[in-house]
Order: structure tokens, then sequence, then C-alpha cells
């Protein structure tokens, strides 16, 4: 039909279609295009939701290492980039699940000591089983918190609790009859042993044992106990033993001895042992 229409008529018609083109409502060429209604990202909260899934990951690969924000992303359900909408980088994510276990484990602490207002050492030592505690029931948190890059990153959100005890072991030292005067020894002493037990914890020593988490609070408070009254009830428990011919390291004969065989050096301390407890006799 082109065939009969002369040249004009095919450029009148060429353009009336360039016209008619011109007037739909495109986006600009550098507008960026939304997704498909389907493909949107909907979801509550996202923040929680990789929180949940970083942790998932680490229980899983033992530690933060082996796996990726991209990772955490897809066990999540999201895409690859959303992590990015709260989160610069893997880092950031550890980091804040060290400070969410911070705080918790802040509030369980300032509760333990409140209680206890009256005595320092109390306090000292009922903070440090609380510890215990809250890395036996929250063992990625407890592991999180205490890897080096994320410490360094915490620093300042660890120093007025770190304040607190030192003030808190200062007022102990001060008091009669506390044999140990140097309070910066007193306060190491106690956070190694507690970071020691939470650790047999976390890394699951205890487990093997038989020991589980509901077990942590009893034994942090019998182990505390012997670092406060010395392997010694009194001095003349010390002499009744040098008196009865134990040189300095060798094994009492009447008390229970460590199975080597077996692996097992706790033997008292596995299930039904009597771990009775009691938060007032602190």
């Amino acid at each position: 039909m082109l065939l009969f229409l002369s040249v004009n008529d095919v450029y009148n018609v060429v353009n009336a279609y360039l016209n008619d083109a011109a007037t739909v409502d495109r986006p600009p060429r550098h507008a960026k295009s939304l997704p498909m209604p389907h493909e949107r990202y909907h979801h509550g909260d996202l923040r929680r939701a990789l929180l949940d899934a970083a942790m998932a990951l680490i229980e899983e690969n033992g530690g933060p290492h082996g796996w990726s924000l991209r990772e955490a992303a897809r066990r999540a359900g999201v895409s690859p980039g959303a992590p990015y909408r709260h989160f610069e980088d893997k880092q950031a994510l550890l980091v804040a699940l060290g400070v969410e276990g911070l705080e918790r484990l802040n509030a369980l602490c300032a509760e333990e000591a409140a209680a206890r207002e009256a005595d320092p050492l109390s306090q000292f030592r009922a903070m440090g089983i609380a510890t215990v505690r809250f890395a036996a029931h929250n063992p990625v948190h407890y592991r999180v918190m205490n890897l080096p890059e994320v410490l360094k990153a915490l620093k300042p959100q660890l120093q007025p609790a770190q304040d607190r005890v030192d003030a808190m072991v200062d007022a102990a030292v001060a008091q009669p009859g506390v044999r140990l005067d140097d309070a910066a020894l007193l306060s190491l002493a106690g956070q190694a042993m507690v970071y020691g037990i939470a650790r047999m914890f976390v890394d699951g020593h205890f487990a093997a044992m038989g020991v589980g988490p509901e077990q942590a609070e009893p034994l942090a408070a019998r182990l505390t106990e012997i670092l406060g009254t010395g392997f010694f009830a009194s001095g003349a428990a010390q002499t009744t033993a040098v008196q009865a011919g134990l040189a300095e390291g060798e094994p009492d004969p009447t008390r229970q001895q460590p199975d080597h065989q077996s692996g097992n050096s706790v033997k008292s301390v596995g299930p039904g042992a009597d771990l009775s407890y009691d938060p007032d006799a602190l």
C-alpha cells in the first residue's frame, strides 16, 4: 500500500508515529528501575533477622569464620545487598552481636550486684557467677564478645563496667580480714577464673563431662568459693595436712583423685552431683 503513497505522505505518516510515541509516559534512561512487585523487599525486622542468622552460622561453624555476609543474607531470606542497609560489613555485624551480648550481661551483673550492695566482695563474686551463667546459656554471644577485634570495638562500652569492678575490688581489699591487699591482683585472679570457667562451658569441655548449662551457677559458686577461701578452710586444716606427712604437691590419699584413664578429672561434677547453691549465702 505504501507504494501508492507519495514521499510527502510517507513523511507525514512516520512523523505522526514519532509524535505519538513521544507522548508515552516512560521513565528517563538514568532512572533506577523498580523491582517487580514480587521482588520488592518485605521484612519486619531486617536487623534482627541478620543478627539471628549470624548467630546460627557462628554456632554451626564453631566461630565467626567460614561464612560471609552474603550467606547471612541468604539465611535471613533477603537479597545479598540487603544487609548493607544496617551493617557496613561482616565485622560490623559481629560488633553489633557483641554490643547486644554486653548489654545483656551488664544488666544481669548489675541485678546480682544490687542484691548484695552491703558487701563488695560478695558483689564481685556474684558478678562472676552471673557471667558464667550468662556464658553457659548464651555461648554464641559470649564467644563473639571476646573476639579480639570485637573487644577492641567494645572498649568504650567495657570501660564503665571495668571501673565499677575496680571500685568494688578496692572496697573489698580495704575490709578487715581480707588477706590480699593488692586490688589489681585480686581482680585479675577473679576475672581469670571466671573467664576460664565460662570458656569451658562455651567450648564444650563441661558438656563432655556431663555438665549442662543448668549447673553453671552452682558450679561457679563452688569454684569461686575456692578462690575466696583458699585451698584450706583454715590455718588449722593446713597444719593437720602437714602433720599427716603430705609434702608440698603430694596428693592426699583421703581425697578423690582424677580418673586419668577416662579423661574425666571432675568426677564429682556430673549429672546428679550435689551442687546446691544458695545465693543468699554469698
